[in-house]
């Protein structure tokens, strides 16, 4: 492994290279709590988790969803693009109405889309439902204003991994389009309100929130110097969260794009309820 692999992820101290584990050419038997962003068949891969969750969801994707693009008319499409230091990572290029099939997610080698470009088929971001940094501070408030408050961040998140959680799993990842048209064709939120954005404040925060409730019971655990910390209600309250607000993210997508004429994540205000936990 090189130096430069390190660095960006198995290096990491809050990742805890002597619980994470990587498992190869599956989704599942992963522990991992950092974004892993090159795509390749393993578990802490999240581009590639989320290319196997839309493989799952193929009526979010496929022919009947983006047919309306077909108008006979040149698309011009928000692209990304690399650029310079300082340049916009964006451009409109045009590009060609899709044909029958052309932006389908298929698990057919000769297929490209959804892998290895984010500008195949169209400009696509891999999106973690739960995102890392609230996640990274939602496990830090657990021992806010404590003096051994780095040592308990490190012990909370150690115990998620024992536990067999992993932030890049497939249930955490979304697909989502970049450009206005490709979104409102399938009916989803862009990922990010314009293509100058980095990040989804409004939807970040609302997750962030609901996160800290799910770690108060470990809170009342350390406060009462409790021996045994039990972290399997926590990872089992961060899944179902994920799934649920999955569902809300479709479904309210479906209902804003009827009745305005841009939809992003940041529009989406969910209320999920997670009182039942499901394995």
């Amino acid at each position: 492994m090189t130096s430069t692999a390190k660095s960006k992820h198995e290096s990491d101290e809050l990742n805890l290279e002597d619980r994470h584990h990587r498992a190869r050419k599956t989704t599942e038997g992963g522990r991992c709590l950092v974004p892993y962003g090159a795509y390749s068949p393993q578990s802490c891969s999240y581009r590639w988790q989320a290319y196997q969750q839309a493989l799952d969801e193929k009526d979010v994707y496929n022919w009947n969803r983006y047919e309306s693009l077909v108008t006979g008319a040149p698309l011009m499409l928000v692209r990304r693009r690399k650029s310079e230091k300082g340049e916009r990572r964006w451009e409109l290029a045009e590009a060609t109405a899709p044909e029958r099939g052309a932006w389908d997610i298929s698990d057919a080698v000769s297929s490209s889309n959804f892998k290895n470009s984010c500008n195949t088929p169209y400009w696509f971001e891999a999106h973690h439902i739960i995102p890392h940094s609230e996640l990274k501070n939602a496990v830090a408030g657990v021992g806010k204003g404590k003096p051994d408050q780095n040592e308990l961040q490190l012990m909370v998140r150690r115990g998620l991994m024992e536990e067999g959680y992993n932030l890049n799993h497939k249930h955490n990842m979304f697909i989502l389009p970049m450009d206005r048209h490709v979104a409102k064709a399938l009916e989803l939120p862009m990922h990010l309100a314009a293509p100058d954005l980095w990040n989804h404040p409004e939807y970040s925060s609302y997750v962030e929130q609901e996160l800290q409730t799910f770690f108060d019971p470990v809170k009342r655990t350390i406060s009462g110097h409790e021996e045994k910390i039990e972290y399997n209600p926590v990872r089992k309250k961060l899944e179902n969260f994920s799934r649920r607000l999955r569902d809300r993210i479709k479904t309210q997508g479906r209902r804003l794009w009827a009745k305005q004429e841009s939809v992003a994540l940041d529009d989406i205000k969910p209320k999920v309820n997670v009182g039942d936990v499901h394995v």
